[in-house]
């Protein structure tokens, strides 16, 4: 081979690998790892943006949940005579305690005793002579129609004999039930008569139960029923007595709109029938313990009627958080409501747009 002169050697030179283009672009393998990190959002997503909402802070609702009432029992009653005369004795005075049946005075019993007699001999007398008889009808002396007869009058005797009785226990005045003596008019000497215009002779009164009954607006009906739980606050500020709600009108009042209930306590030391008390009722159901607040209307997410639930959003954590609430009156632009709430909670009174339950919010300005 000739060489020039200038001529050298060439170096074998390095081959560059271009890859083919795909579609015109070229084919990058992603590398190892290239997984958005755990917390970050994808790429092309957007984060959601905390919506500026106003709210308020429940206020503790002014109203008085008590209401004023009496006390009374179902059993008092004033106890007249049961037969005309003159009194003859009283046994019992004003505050004496006294059992159900035991007497408390006698009306002159002396000829309603000679009746019994009378009627006690012609029954026995009867009875002798229907055993007489019924040996002689077995042995077949009489007839069996003269038996029927003697049996006839020693029925008629004992019936004569058990109205005579009854006569003479209507002489006495007896207790109708357990209880106390509250009044007492009777007095020795005294003329009764059996019929409605009698005056009484003595008023009885039950010591236990006691009772008392409250009319309830409409409004303020929710979460009481039969058979939930009340309590009697005497005058004075003394010790609440537990209740218990025996009865709920199952109509309103048309003119008053309020409904009739009454509650019922066993606990009767220091109380007497008449004082006048309290009754502050626990209502039954969601949030019955709580402590009822007046929030605005619009805090409401949906209109709802009275002694309905409805939902309110709160602001926790930098989120709208559902609150179930019972709705327990409107007044004034307000709604006064008892339920999953307290007042330092932070309601969501409106937020521009509809919001869901968990979407990211902030507070517009300090709550009123």
């Amino acid at each position: 081979m000739i060489h020039s002169r200038r001529s050298r050697p060439i170096a074998p030179t390095s081959v560059l690998w271009i890859p083919p283009l795909v579609g015109g672009f070229l084919l990058l393998v992603p590398s190892c790892g290239g997984a958005p990190a755990h917390g970050e959002l994808p790429k092309g997503a957007k984060r959601e943006e905390p919506r500026s909402v106003r709210v308020v802070r429940p206020q503790t609702d002014s109203t008085d949940d008590s209401f004023p009432s009496s006390l009374y029992v179902e059993h008092d009653v004033q106890v007249t005579a049961r037969r005309p005369g003159v009194v003859e004795a009283v046994f019992v005075d004003r505050g004496d305690h006294v059992r159900k049946g035991q007497a408390l005075a006698r009306v002159e019993a002396e000829a309603a005793e000679r009746q019994l007699d009378l009627a006690v001999a012609d029954e026995r007398l009867a009875r002798a002579e229907y055993e007489r008889l019924a040996v002689l009808s077995r042995q077949q002396v009489v007839s069996p129609q003269d038996l029927d007869r003697a049996e006839t009058v020693l029925k008629r005797a004992t019936s004569r004999t058990a109205i005579a009785r009854n006569d003479l226990d209507r002489c006495t005045v007896a207790a109708p039930f357990d209880g106390v003596v509250a009044e007492r008019w009777a007095v020795v000497g005294r003329r009764v008569t059996d019929d409605t215009d009698s005056p009484p002779l003595f008023r009885v009164v039950a010591s236990e139960p006691l009772r008392a009954r409250v009319d309830v607006p409409e409004e303020r009906l929710s979460g009481i029923a039969r058979g939930g739980q009340a309590q009697i606050e005497p005058p004075g500020g003394g010790n609440a007595r537990a209740a218990r709600v025996v009865f709920l009108s199952p109509a309103i009042d048309a003119a008053s709109g309020t409904a009739s209930v009454i509650v019922e306590t066993p606990e009767v030391d220091a109380l007497r029938p008449g004082a006048s008390v309290r009754v502050r009722f626990q209502p039954m159901g969601h949030g019955a313990r709580s402590t009822p607040l007046r929030l605005p209307e619009e805090a409401l997410s949906a209109p709802s009627g009275r002694g309905e639930d409805a939902t309110v959003l709160v602001v926790e954590d930098g989120h709208a958080k559902p609150r179930t609430v019972r709705i327990l009156g409107r007044e004034a632009g307000t709604v006064r409501v008892r339920g999953d709430l307290s007042p330092a909670d932070l309601v969501i009174v409106t937020a521009g747009v509809p919001l869901a339950s968990g979407a990211p919010v902030s507070v517009a300005e300090a709550p009123r």
